[in-house]
C-alpha cells in the first residue's frame, strides 16, 4: 500500500439501489473529480455540491459531491464521495474513469487502514468498523459502536501506559544500580502489576468473543412433562433428533441442535420435562434443565394447549418472569383448550404463539418471532461491554500471562531485569490491540477481512 497516492472504490453495497457511492481518498481526490464534473468542487470542506458528470460513453447526468478536506475527514486525507444513481454499470463506469485519471483501486479495508495509519482511529476502533458492518443484531451493533467510540482502546491504552511507565522506572533503577538509587522497588512493582492484572482480567471477564456473540443465540425449550417440547425441538432443528413418545418424562439428557434462521444462528436446547420427580436420576435432569434456563439467552415456554393449564404450568410459568421468553401453545392440531387471547387474559401480556409441532402449523410465525427478538434487541446476548475479535481476546490473555510471570518474578526476587522483561511483554501484547505495537502482518490480518470501499 502506498499511502501517498489517491485510492478509489465503490463504497455502497453491491446490486441495484436508488443511490450508489464512489469514494476517493488522497492528495489528488479533488483534482481527479474536477476533471469528471462540469464545475470543480472548490476549496470548501464538509460541503455538499450538485454537479453534472460526463463519462466517455454517456451524456451528462446529475450527481452529488460530498467534499471533506484533510485533515477533517475519515482518513485525514482529502476525501470526495460521488453519489450517483445506484446502477452497477454506471458506478463501474465512474470507477473506471477515475482509474484512468490517476486514481488507484483501493485494497480491501484500505480507507479504514489509512484512517488508522494517519492517527484518526486506533486499531480497536478500526476493527469496530468491521464489527458494525458484520453485526447481526441490535445488541451486537451497540457493543461495536461502544468500541468505535474508543472505550475499549482507551481502557487498554491506560493500562499499557502504566506498564510502560513502570518498566521505564525499573530500568532507570538498573542504570543507577551502583549508586543504590531505586525508582520502583519490589513493593511498588507488585502493587502496579497486581493492579494491571486485575484491570486486564476485568476486560476479559466483561467481554465476549465476537464470533460467539454473533453465532450462538441459545434458546432453551422448557415446560412441563409431555408438553411436546421434543417434537418442537425436532421441528425447529429440522431433524428427528429427540425421541418423541406419549410417556411423560421421556427426555432426560440435554439435546442440542444448531439452526440458521433468517441469518441468525440459533442453538436450540431440548430439556427434561419438569414434574414431580419419581426417581433420583430424574431430579438431576430437572435441576440441569433449570440451570440451562437460567443461562439461556431466551426460553421457549411450551404448554400443552389441548388441555387447560394446571397448577404445575402456573408454577413453572412464574419462573419465566424476568426472563426473555415466548409462550408456545403447542398441540394446536388437537384443538385448543386455551388460545392466545385466553392465555393473555389469564397470565398477562407477552409473546404467545399457537403451534402444532406435529403438523408444522405456526412454525413460520415462531421462527419469525425468534429472529425479531434477536434483531430487535430484545435478547440480551451477553452482559459483556465489549464484543472482541479473537485476536483481541488472545492479546489480552497473553498480556495476563506475562503479568502473572512478572508477579512470580517479583515474589521470587528474580531481579529487576526479569520483571521488566515480562512487563514490557505485557505492554506489547496490549499495544497490539490499539495498534501502538504492530507489524505489517498484523495489519494484513485485520484489514484483509474488510470489503472494498471501507
Amino acid at each position: 500500500m502506498n499511502a501517498d497516492d489517491t485510492i478509489v472504490a465503490i463504497a455502497s453495497a453491491s446490486g441495484k439501489s436508488a443511490r450508489g457511492i464512489v469514494r476517493l481518498s488522497g492528495p489528488d481526490a479533488a483534482a481527479i473529480v474536477s476533471r469528471l464534473v462540469d464545475e470543480p468542487p472548490g476549496e470548501g470542506t464538509y460541503v455538499r455540491l450538485l454537479r453534472r458528470i460526463k463519462l466517455p460513453d454517456t451524456g451528462p447526468f446529475p450527481v452529488i459531491l460530498y467534499v471533506m478536506r484533510a485533515p477533517r475527514s475519515y482518513t485525514r486525507e482529502d476525501v470526495v464521495e460521488i453519489h450517483a444513481p445506484g446502477s452497477p454499470p454506471l458506478l463501474a463506469a465512474i470507477l473506471a474513469q477515475t482509474l484512468r485519471l490517476g486514481a488507484r483501486q483501493a485494497e480491501a479495508g484500505e480507507f479504514t487502514k489509512r484512517a488508522f495509519l494517519n492517527g484518526r482511529i486506533d486499531l480497536a476502533q478500526a476493527e469496530a468498523v468491521l464489527a458494525i458492518i458484520q453485526s447481526a443484531s441490535v445488541q451486537e451493533e451497540r457493543m461495536a459502536l461502544s468500541a468505535l467510540t474508543g472505550h475499549l482502546g482507551g481502557e487498554v491504552k491506560a493500562i499499557r501506559d502504566g506498564l510502560v511507565s513502570l518498566a521505564a522506572d525499573i530500568e532507570a533503577g538498573l542504570d543507577f544500580f551502583e549508586e543504590d538509587v531505586t525508582f520502583a522497588g519490589p513493593a511498588r512493582q507488585a502493587e502496579a502489576v497486581d493492579s494491571a492484572s486485575r484491570a486486564v482480567a476485568s476486560l476479559v471477564e466483561e467481554s465476549t468473543l465476537r464470533r460467539t456473540f454473533r453465532e450462538e443465540v441459545i434458546v432453551v425449550i422448557y415446560g412441563a412433562a409431555n408438553a411436546g417440547k421434543s417434537s418442537l425441538f425436532n421441528m425447529l432443528a429440522g431433524d428427528d433428533i429427540a425421541i418423541v413418545r406419549d410417556q411423560p418424562g421421556t427426555t432426560r439428557d440435554i439435546l442440542e441442535a444448531a439452526a440458521q434462521i433468517g441469518g441468525v444462528h440459533f442453538l436450540f436446547v431440548d430439556t427434561a420435562g419438569v414434574r414431580t420427580a419419581a426417581e433420583v436420576i430424574e431430579k438431576v435432569a430437572v435441576e440441569r434443565t433449570r440451570a440451562f434456563v437460567r443461562e439461556a439467552h431466551m426460553v421457549l415456554f411450551v404448554v400443552d394447549a389441548s388441555e387447560t393449564p394446571g397448577s404445575d404450568v402456573e408454577t413453572l410459568y412464574e419462573e419465566m418472569q424476568g426472563l426473555t421468553h415466548i409462550v408456545v401453545l403447542n398441540k394446536a392440531d388437537k384443538g385448543l383448550a386455551i388460545d392466545e387471547e385466553g392465555w393473555r387474559e389469564r397470565y398477562g401480556e407477552g409473546a404467545v404463539l399457537e403451534v402444532s409441532s406435529k403438523s408444522g402449523d405456526g412454525r413460520e410465525a415462531l421462527e419469525a418471532a425468534l429472529v425479531d427478538f434477536v434483531r430487535g434487541g430484545r435478547v440480551d446476548m451477553s452482559t459483556a461491554r465489549f464484543a472482541l475479535a479473537e485476536r483481541q481476546r488472545r492479546s489480552l490473555e497473553e498480556a495476563l500471562d506475562a503479568l502473572g510471570r512478572a508477579a512470580e518474578a517479583i515474589a521470587a526476587g528474580a531481579g529487576d531485569e526479569f520483571v521488566s522483561l515480562e512487563i514490557k511483554e505485557a505492554a506489547t501484547c496490549l499495544g497490539r490491540i490499539t495498534g501502538e505495537d504492530y507489524a505489517e502482518d498484523l495489519l494484513d490480518e485485520v484489514f484483509s477481512r474488510f470489503c472494498l470501499g471501507k
